[in-house]
């Protein structure tokens, strides 16, 4: 497997950790819920045992384009093909910039923009031994299980949630 170039990833955080996303829609990076906490995923490292979030369309012969939704830190990563248009968003709430918190959120939505087309969904967490000091849980909206796949536009925003309780 070859790793992307780190100039083809976008950065989300939140002022207390972040994740890097790949230009396909893998968040191949992110430790939770500080930046020296144990990674969560972390393909960019390891392919085979790092882990990783993936939303893919399904489809030959799309393109994705990278870009910052103006004057935010939302990440868009928009898939064109002759089919249709879909996009991923990816950001990381801060609820309060000013106190530190173990709570941590990474949200992912996708949106249909023109006729979507299918996507798929795959989370497959870091693997290693031993004790976690922080595991992921699922958000409010569950994320979609490995191999899942949807129509885009159809979707809730999903995430991972880090921290206590």
């Amino acid at each position: 497997m070859s790793y992307p170039a780190i100039a083809d990833h976008g950065l989300i955080g939140d002022l207390q950790t972040a994740a890097l996303v790949t230009t396909d829609g893998t968040v191949d990076w992110y430790c939770c819920p500080r930046f020296d906490s144990p990674s969560v995923f972390a393909a960019l490292l390891d392919d085979a045992k790092g882990g990783r979030f993936s939303i893919t369309a399904v489809g030959d012969g799309t393109v994705t384009k990278q870009m910052y939704q103006p004057d935010t830190a939302i990440l868009i990563t928009r898939y064109l093909s002759e089919d249709g248009v879909a996009e991923v968003l990816d950001f990381m709430p801060v609820e309060e910039p000013r106190r530190a918190s173990g709570h941590r959120r990474l949200v992912r939505a996708i949106r249909g923009v023109r006729r979507p087309g299918s996507s798929h969904a795959s989370t497959t967490p870091a693997s290693r031994t031993g004790p976690r000091s922080a595991a992921p849980r699922p958000a409010s909206r569950p994320t979609p299980s490995p191999s899942t796949s949807r129509r885009a536009g159809t979707s809730r925003p999903t995430g991972t949630t880090c921290g206590p309780g």
